[in-house]
């Protein structure tokens, strides 16, 4: 009887860790999927144009409605300009 336990433990324990590994192995597969999808854009576009994108200086306007001139802020250096 102890000894039916014990193997009936065992195949237990072994189909536990079998469900699981496939288990994981699907979610895996799954968050690589979705990895390629979100970096499939940087295999098609030209390396070039990613690094003038990536250089490229952005300026943003503050649009406050509080009736003062609008400060431009660089980006790239952090500068604090206004515009005349």
């Amino acid at each position: 009887m102890n000894r039916l336990q014990l193997v009936m433990l065992v195949v237990q324990g072994g189909a536990v860790c079998v469900l699981l590994l496939l288990y994981m192995w699907w979610l895996q597969r799954r968050v690589s999927q979705q990895r390629y999808g979100m970096y499939s854009l940087f295999m098609i576009l030209p390396v070039g144009l990613l690094r003038a994108l990536a250089s490229k200086s952005v300026t943003v306007m503050d649009d406050s409605d509080d009736g003062e001139v609008g400060v431009v802020q660089r980006m790239d250096t952090g500068r604090l300009t206004c515009p005349l």
